[in-house]
């Protein structure tokens, strides 16, 4: 972990905020693909 210590604080920021993204990117596609699978769900039953 010396290699983040020696990082100057702009660039240990960016990083920070890259795998902010990252994660929140992440989260956002589970979000959706649930969401469709709940839809698909609910529409089959009250097809059925």
């Amino acid at each position: 972990m010396a290699f983040i210590k020696n990082m100057k604080v702009g660039r240990r920021l960016g990083v920070g905020f890259a795998l902010v993204l990252l994660l929140l990117t992440a989260v956002g596609c589970i979000g959706v693909v649930q969401s469709s699978r709940i839809y698909a769900g609910t529409r089959a039953i009250s097809e059925d």
